[in-house]
């Protein structure tokens, strides 16, 4: 009714307006700037309690580059003038912050018509009020109100956008009122946007919102309903009455155009129905688009507010779009995030796979990230809990790493992301930020035995004897004492070099006393090279302190280390061998070498050999 009203009084709107903006060119606005320090807090209303805030019937609201909006009497008198800089912060559905003095409170009777560079507030064929921007509605004051302090969270947090859309003429959703969150939340839906961004009409509910109810009254702890447009982020009105909505509530948004001939500004209508109760808020505006087809994009928007953003899942449902000829638009719509710009925020994602009429923003969702492994080894959160089943939540916006440890003995071969090689990794973290990222996650990590030299050098096995300081006829050498650690792989051997298992040089033998109590001795005189000494049942895993003590059991010239009895060309060495097979061909040897008989003047299979 409101619509048919407004388009069968638009030409005598348009006389009004026309009459009145020559009013202006012949008379000039007389500024008396009072230089008084005003913090205005409330939108400007034609009833605002604050009379900071109130603007006089036949008023002009004047916004200029210097940072200051001033307020005029019917007269043109100068009656207030507020700094930009001093006025209360207030975020708007646009997703920024303006200033108190840039937001307008207008009762739904009103019919707002733009003309150029001023909104005209028409009741009754009744010029109420004047928004004036100037001469720098598209300069500085932009860029001064776009740069003014304000709190964080000014941007839309998470939303959902169409490719654009051409020629519309109406945009309707539904919306469930969620639960009530723990901080100021707005929640926005049926955004329309030329590419341009010179304005932005919409519908919105809104949860702990700084407005007021046209009775001077603020809205606290409690969801509200109104429509709002934004012009250009530079002014912001919403229509009074501001509805209380309830959790439950079914609110419907609908943003229409009707579009005029000829540079006459299309009507846009943006109206807020609460279903459930039955209450509804309408804004009207004439206003001129770019053209008839102005390509625009629709939005269904989440806001958050200076604090973490937690509520219920939100659909928004029956989304639909029609032009002029109430065809239905195609929406492909694409979910977005400004995770970024809100590092404190986590677990936002927008799901719009569900149908082209239902998109539903999450607050509080969680993927999963799926750990396997293959091998001997492990994968878990370098931080938290560690779950069996191996299958973990991570929200968006939140890290989580993920620590990969061989078991003894194997190395980390390979490590998968999504079925992706990333390399032996040891750590690896996922981050979620981006939409691509917005979705189930699998590591899987290989491990594979380690490769180790076939001859690992562990320590020198005391000091090479000198054959002068054991005459012939000495019974029995000092004990050298030595530590040797052991990282319990493969066999051990006492060898007569640090690179390849050969034998000792030694008359007559010699004893190993290893630290579990078991003494291993090498062959008697029976060749000045004895056989390597496999001493692997008397090691322990870690350091080892071992004895090695030379015998002289045939009372002769004694010699460790020499193969010619005299000096010492020949240090012994403890060694790893971590080949199987020379471990092997070792004990074969050592179970055909002859044995000595201490004490004895004969030997068992062979004859002293030369040099004996």
């Amino acid at each position: 009714m409101r619509i048919i009203q407004a388009l069968n009084s638009r030409k005598s709107i348009e006389s009004l307006v026309l009459n009145k903006e020559r009013e202006l060119q012949q008379k000039s606005l007389i500024i008396r700037d009072q230089r008084k320090e005003i913090r205005m807090t409330e939108a400007f209303s034609l009833k605002a309690k604050d009379p900071n805030s109130r603007i006089p019937e036949g008023g002009i609201v004047k916004f200029s580059s210097d940072g200051i909006t001033r307020v005029f009497n019917a007269q043109g008198e100068q009656i207030l003038d507020v700094r930009d800089s001093n006025a209360q912060m207030v975020m708007t559905p646009s997703g920024k912050m303006i200033p108190a003095t840039h937001v307008f409170s207008v009762p739904e009777d009103v019919i707002v018509y733009n003309s150029g560079n001023r909104d005209y507030y028409i009741r009754d064929e009744k010029i109420l009020f004047i928004k004036d921007f100037g001469d720098e509605k598209d300069g500085d004051l932009v860029n001064k109100i776009q740069g003014l302090p304000g709190p964080l969270g000014n941007t839309w947090v998470a939303y959902a956008e169409s490719d654009s859309i051409t020629n519309p003429a109406i945009l309707t959703s539904q919306l469930v009122v969620p639960h009530s969150p723990s901080t100021s939340v707005n929640i926005l839906f049926n955004g329309l946007q030329p590419e341009d961004g010179s304005y932005i009409v919409q519908p919105v509910v809104a949860f702990n919102y700084n407005q007021h109810n046209g009775n001077g009254l603020r809205w606290q702890n409690q969801w509200t309903g109104a429509s709002w447009l934004c012009d250009e982020s530079v002014t912001c009105d919403h229509g009074d009455p501001v509805l209380a909505v309830n959790e439950g509530d079914t609110i419907n948004g609908a943003v229409g155009r009707v579009p005029l001939p000829g540079p006459i500004p299309d009507l846009w209508v943006i109206t807020t129905t609460d279903i459930t109760s039955g209450q509804s808020t309408t804004y009207l505006k004439f206003y001129k688009t770019t053209s008839p087809s102005q390509v625009v994009t629709t939005y269904e928007i989440i806001e958050g507010y200076l604090d973490r953003l937690k509520i219920s899942d939100t659909p928004f449902t029956n989304i639909v779009a029609r032009d002029t000829s109430f065809n239905s638009i195609p929406l492909t719509m694409h979910g977005q995030y400004h995770l970024l710009d809100h590092p404190h925020l986590t677990g936002l994602y927008v799901d719009t796979s569900q149908s082209p009429s239902k998109i539903t923003i999450f607050t509080d969702y969680s993927f999963s990230i799926t750990t396997t492994t293959e091998g001997n080894g492990e994968i878990k959160p370098t931080e938290g809990e560690i779950i069996p089943s191996g299958i973990y939540s991570i929200k968006t916006n939140e890290d989580k790493e993920f620590t990969i440890t061989p078991n003894s003995g194997y190395i980390i071969d390979n490590v998968l992301v999504d079925g992706q090689s990333k390399g032996p990794l040891s750590t690896y973290s996922f981050r979620l930020v981006n939409p691509e990222d917005m979705k189930d996650h699998t590591i899987s990590a290989i491990f594979k035995e380690k490769t180790l030299p076939a001859i690992v050098p562990l320590c020198q096995a005391g000091e090479a004897f000198d054959a002068t300081l054991y005459p012939q006829g000495w019974p029995q050498s000092d004990p050298m004492t030595f530590t040797c650690d052991w990282d319990g792989n493969g066999r051990v051997y006492v060898s007569g070099s640090s690179s390849e298992l050969i034998g000792t040089h030694a008359d007559d033998g010699f004893t190993v006393d290893t630290p579990n109590g078991i003494q291993f001795d090498a062959e008697g005189h029976y060749a000045h090279q004895h056989a390597p000494l496999d001493i692997t049942e008397g090691m322990n895993s870690g350091s080892n302190t071992l004895t090695l003590i030379v015998r002289n059991y045939m009372g002769l010239s004694m010699s460790y280390g020499s193969s010619t009895g005299i000096g010492t060309d020949q240090v012994p060495y403890i060694v790893e061998i971590n080949d199987p097979s020379m471990a092997a061909t070792m004990r074969s040897i050592v179970s055909t070498t002859p044995q000595f008989t201490p004490n004895s003047t004969s030997l068992e299979g062979a004859a002293f050999t030369e040099n004996a």
